[in-house]
Formats: C-alpha cells, sequence, structure tokens
C-alpha cells in the first residue's frame, strides 16, 4: 500500500476508518459549545461540566463524551437539587452502526420502562425528525422541568438533557438535540 493511501487511513482497534469519516468525530464540547449553550437557553451559563472516557474494551469500546453549561457556581456532581437551568449533551461513539443502535436501545429501553413503571419518572413520546428513533421524556422535579432526548445518528448514541425553571425544556432539548444531529 502507498504512502498516501496509508495516511488516508486511521486504524481504531482491528478496523480502519477513512480519514474523512475521523475528522468528523468530534466531542459533545465540539458539538455543544458556551455559545450555542446561551443560544438555546437564552442566558449565559459560564459553568462548563465536561467528562471524556475514552474507548477501551472493557467499555464495549464506546468513546463517551459528555459537555454541559449551567449557572455559574452550580456542580453537577455535587449538587444536591436539579440545577433552575442547564443544558448537558452525552455521546457514545461506538464502532459500528449496529453497536449504536444496541446501545440506543438499551438504554432508551430502560429509562421508557422505569417511566412506565414509575410515571414521576416522566413521560416519553417519539420525536421525529432527530436522527434515528429519537425520544423525548419530560418530568418535573422540585418545580424545574427536565427534559431529557435521546437519539441515533449512525454510529452515535446521544443524549441531550435540558433543567428550566423558567420555561418549557422540552422545546429546548428538540432544538439543542438538531442542532448537533446536523452536525454529526
Amino acid at each position: 500500500m502507498s504512502l498516501p493511501k496509508l495516511l488516508q487511513l486511521l486504524v481504531v482497534g482491528a478496523m480502519a476508518v477513512p480519514v474523512a469519516a475521523a475528522a468528523q468525530a468530534r466531542t459533545a464540547c465540539q458539538l455543544l459549545s458556551a455559545a450555542d449553550a446561551a443560544s438555546l437557553m437564552g442566558a449565559p451559563l459560564p459553568e462548563p461540566f465536561k467528562s471524556e472516557m475514552r474507548p477501551e474494551k472493557e467499555n464495549g469500546h464506546d468513546h463517551k463524551t459528555a459537555c454541559g453549561w449551567f449557572p455559574k457556581g452550580v456542580k453537577l456532581a455535587t449538587a444536591d437539587a436539579p440545577p433552575e437551568r442547564g443544558i448537558l449533551l452525552t455521546l457514545h461513539r461506538l464502532r459500528t452502526p449496529h453497536e449504536a443502535a444496541t446501545f440506543h436501545e438499551h438504554s432508551t429501553g430502560m429509562m421508557r420502562d422505569a417511566a412506565q413503571s414509575n410515571p414521576a419518572l416522566g413521560k416519553s413520546a417519539p420525536a421525529p425528525g432527530i436522527g434515528e428513533e429519537a425520544e423525548l421524556t419530560q418530568k418535573e422535579l422540585g418545580g424545574v422541568r427536565i427534559a431529557t432526548l435521546r437519539f441515533l445518528k449512525g454510529t452515535v448514541a446521544g443524549q441531550v438533557q435540558v433543567w428550566r425553571k423558567d420555561g418549557p425544556a422540552g422545546d429546548v432539548a428538540t432544538a439543542a438535540a438538531k442542532r448537533v444531529v446536523a452536525k454529526l
């Protein structure tokens, strides 16, 4: 194989992925910037939450990235109540569309089953026009509206969570998911 051809491939584990596809493999923070969050939520959210889990055999080769934006002083990891507003994008990038679909089916199914057995966990409904098999779950907790929109596109199973005390969270989650899916 020629050197130019080798340079066109990125080897991930035992599978080769074209460089063009790898270049599009952006993280959650690249797909949901502070400016995006402020635009969607209608106010600046200066407190970032970021996490990343590298793909390993032990985690099913799941490259998980999360990026969220919250009001100043809110620490999602230690909060004892839902924030008054915030937005969090979590992406699970897997090796194949089949692996992503399986992950999406399991996580969405667990949440749907839990909500059916306990109505306090929210109501779920399909969210058409957002990737494949998108589903929106909405609930209220402590006066805060919470929306979780799960979607699937190619090798990515994603989730947008929105917290809002001052307005509908589902509309924001839907708009955010549409923006993210368009960039994938």
